[in-house]
């Protein structure tokens, strides 16, 4: 049985990530192109192809995939209108009524690819900002408007469920990792991305999880370090922290993690991936999360977890600024996800009418 209070475990200090100079080229294969920090310099035509490595990996594996499509999307429309497929301002107002048309209900994505692949020309901000480009997209959301879907936030009754249904008399490994990673999701405003497989396991990369030697876990907060994340410009990472004052009172967030960390350090050691599976090579598939998760609402999703958090701190009287930063959010992010979520929207709102 899950101990309650007096479970919590003193990590070490926290220490930065490894440096980035640890590998010249970091998840490459082969990764000949390691070079120590002090070694000799490479001769240039190594080093412009090192170079090329490292704008092939600028982008996530999945991002690729989508871009693919929508230059693959392009291309077929430049075919069958028999037009250059370097653009100009006539033939992207002419995509866009032309994804419009077949029924696509983002344009971004496609012309996301197409910056991505021709942005090296040197009029492209020009044609991409061309008042006839501006006008068709503007005309597009006006006669094809778009509501976006977001998950429904998470609630505190539906953490409670979880950790009600997963601890038990019997608790196994498997039982504590999921009910760690609800909680820590949701007080830590988390992506179950970040604690669970990519849906394409050729997208993993261990490396770029929260690591066990990250982690720490004392009298007044929880914190482990993300080595990506989404909302920075150039991917780094962040640190999650959860201090106990902002947990729900009924969630045993601390008690759970110091039970978690005792059996996954008794079965893998204190090193490697945080939330693993007892195997240790792996994270729990998104499916397992999120099905447990419709057990309880069909319309729950695994982005669930960060609204439902992020909800919860708005409702108790925590600063839009301080949600920004707990989430790790860039400013310009949290302005669209505030603006887009109607959950969170409600409760700033009601927070303001009715201050705490």
């Amino acid at each position: 049985m899950m101990p309650h209070g007096g479970g919590e475990r003193k990590g070490p200090v926290i220490r930065p990530p490894l440096a980035p100079y640890r590998k010249a080229v970091r998840g490459l294969e082969p990764n000949r192109f390691a070079r120590p920090l002090h070694g000799p310099p490479l001769n240039l035509a190594k080093l412009e192809e090192v170079t090329r490595i490292y704008a092939s990996k600028s982008l996530a594996n999945s991002t690729q995939r989508s871009y693919a499509r929508g230059l693959k999307l392009w291309d077929q429309f430049c075919v069958f209108y028999r037009l250059d497929s370097v653009p100009t301002s006539r033939s992207l107002a002419l995509f866009a009524s032309w994804l419009a048309q077949r029924g696509f209900k983002s344009i971004r994505q496609p012309f996301s690819a197409l910056r991505s692949r021709y942005r090296g020309i040197p009029n492209w901000d020009k044609i991409r900002s061309d008042p006839l480009v501006q006008d068709v997209l503007r005309g597009v959301r006006r006669v094809h408007p778009h509501t976006p879907k977001r998950a429904p936030a998470l609630r505190l009754q539906h953490v409670m469920q979880i950790v009600d249904h997963e601890i038990s008399s019997r608790t196994s490994y498997e039982n504590l990792l999921r009910a760690f990673i609800a909680c820590t999701a949701f007080c830590g405003l988390m992506r179950l991305g970040k604690a669970v497989m990519p849906k394409n396991a050729s997208d993993f990369v261990p490396s770029d999880y929260a690591q066990r030697d990250t982690f720490v876990l004392d009298n007044d907060t929880l914190r482990f370090y993300l080595a990506k994340t989404k909302t920075k410009q150039f991917g780094e990472g962040g640190w999650v922290v959860i201090h106990r004052n902002l947990i729900p009172s009924g969630v045993p967030l601390f008690s759970l993690a110091g039970a978690f960390i005792r059996a996954r350090d008794a079965w893998l050691g204190p090193t490697g991936l945080l939330f693993a599976k007892k195997s240790g090579e792996r994270l729990l598939s998104r499916d397992t999360i999120v099905n447990m998760l419709k057990a309880i609402d069909p319309t729950l999703t695994g982005h669930s977890f960060r609204a439902g958090g992020a909800t919860y701190l708005a409702a108790i009287g925590v600063r839009e600024e301080d949600i920004k930063r707990m989430g790790r959010w860039t400013s310009d992010a949290w302005q669209v996800y505030v603006r887009d979520h109607p959950t969170i929207i409600a409760e700033l709102q009601r927070r303001y009418q009715h201050p705490p």
